[in-house]
């Protein structure tokens, strides 16, 4: 009597790599760890430029995307307000089209990997797609000093150290939030260029698992890309000098420090900051997110048509 077939092994579960944070804070150094450890990048990567020499390494479409539905909203990326924007009303058409772009640029890949700061602002839009796509996810949040975020700014776009810090604190609670009942690692920026390898072995202990291809190779690839030269601002500073911006944003990184160590810290930093922040929503939102909705149409357009030129 012939043997039995073996019942067949269940396909592997698809899960989405998700890298939240803000911008300039290691998302990008980040995000290419992952892809050499065995995540997949979309199939058009936004090219690298001046100020990211080493690539961005996030779809460019979707980036797009995320600022025109930020438009939408009446906002930007860079509003510090942006997370606290109520939806359009025509969110169900943005959440299809957000899923058809995730499926144009991954297809069926078993483990997407999907960076774009915006995510962290959008995170109930993106959180549907990955619902409907059936897809588990698994998200890094890299902390970096919030002055050395401002600095990276200041070079790239101009702007005061007062907003960097509050759209660095308004980044950082959003992506907290978004990703509360997720498996998830805090990784601190600084110290995954002095020794990356300790602390990806944090990350995968708060994750509960290891990366799903971080083979020796896979290490002196990581080691060829990552490097003291990507820390072009100095690490830290005194926040004081911001009055209560600063100290909410004080609370704000001591909480994110602690998490990135595998602590669990209590939680009244974050309430604080989140409460401060809808404060100053109320009194200085309609002043504030009109005018970085009206900056940000323009470079919108732009990036659009660089990213194209790219492809072409």
């Amino acid at each position: 009597m012939p043997d039995k077939p073996s019942p067949k092994a269940p396909a592997p579960a698809r899960t989405a790599y998700l890298v939240l944070g803000m911008h300039r804070s290691g998302t990008s150094a980040l995000a290419n760890l992952l892809a050499l450890a065995g995540a997949d990048l979309p199939r058009e990567v936004m090219p690298a430029d001046a100020h990211n020499a080493r690539g961005y390494f996030e779809p460019w479409r979707i980036a797009v995307f995320n600022d025109r539905r930020l438009a939408a909203a009446g906002t930007a990326w860079d509003d510090p307000f942006a997370a606290l924007a109520p939806a359009p009303e025509d969110e169900a058409d943005w959440r299809e089209e957000a899923r058809r772009l995730f499926r144009a640029q991954f297809g069926r890949r078993r483990r997407p990997l999907l960076k774009d700061p915006r995510v962290s602002v959008l995170g109930d839009l993106w959180r549907g797609v990955l619902d409907a796509e059936g897809l588990g996810a698994r998200v890094f949040i890299p902390v970096r000093h919030p002055l050395a975020v401002a600095g990276s700014l200041a070079a790239r776009d101009g702007f005061p150290t007062r907003k960097s810090v509050m759209v660095w604190m308004a980044y950082m609670l959003a992506a907290e939030a978004a990703s509360r009942d997720l498996p998830r690692a805090f990784v601190d920026y600084d110290g995954l260029l002095e020794d990356w390898r300790t602390q990806i072995s944090q990350a995968e202990a708060q994750l509960g698992e290891p990366l799903p291809n971080l083979s020796s190779a896979a290490g002196r690839r990581i080691d060829a890309f990552l490097s003291s030269e990507l820390r072009r601002n100095s690490p830290g500073g005194d926040l004081s000098a911001l009055g209560e911006a600063g100290e909410m944003a004080a609370g704000v990184l001591a909480w994110l420090q602690a998490a990135s160590r595998g602590a669990a810290p209590v939680r009244e930093p974050l309430d604080q900051a989140s409460a401060w922040l809808s404060r100053q929503q109320t009194l200085y939102g309609d002043l504030v997110s009109p005018v970085s909705a009206d900056r940000m149409a323009a470079r919108t357009a732009l990036a659009d048509a660089e990213g194209r030129a790219a492809f072409l």
